[in-house]
C-alpha cells in the first residue's frame, strides 16, 4: 500500500520503504481494518513532506482529517474536536 502513496518509491532504499510501509500501519492499523479517526501532524512550512507527507496522502485518501498545526487554517483543531 505503502507505494501507491509515494511519488517516488522505485528510488527510495530497502530502509526507507519500511519506514514509510511503517506509516500505513500508523494511519490504517496492524491489519489496515482500525483507520485513525484524525492526524494531528506538524510539516514545516505545512509543505507535508517526507514521512508525514506520505502519512497525510494516506489519510486524505481514506478521508481521514488531517491537521497540520504549521497551517492557520488547521489550528481550527478544538472546533473539530468539539463538534464530535
Amino acid at each position: 500500500m505503502a507505494s501507491l502513496f509515494h511519488p517516488a518509491w522505485d528510488r527510495l532504499s530497502q530502509g526507507a520503504k519500511k519506514l514509510h510501509a511503517r506509516n500505513v500501519h500508523q494511519v490504517a492499523g496492524r491489519e489496515l481494518d482500525q483507520a485513525s479517526d484524525m492526524i494531528i501532524c506538524w510539516t514545516p512550512g505545512g509543505r507535508g513532506e517526507g514521512g508525514t507527507g506520505q502519512v497525510i496522502r494516506i489519510a486524505n485518501y481514506l478521508e481521514i482529517p488531517v491537521f497540520d498545526l504549521a497551517v492557520v487554517e488547521d489550528k481550527t483543531l478544538l472546533d473539530f474536536i468539539n463538534q464530535e
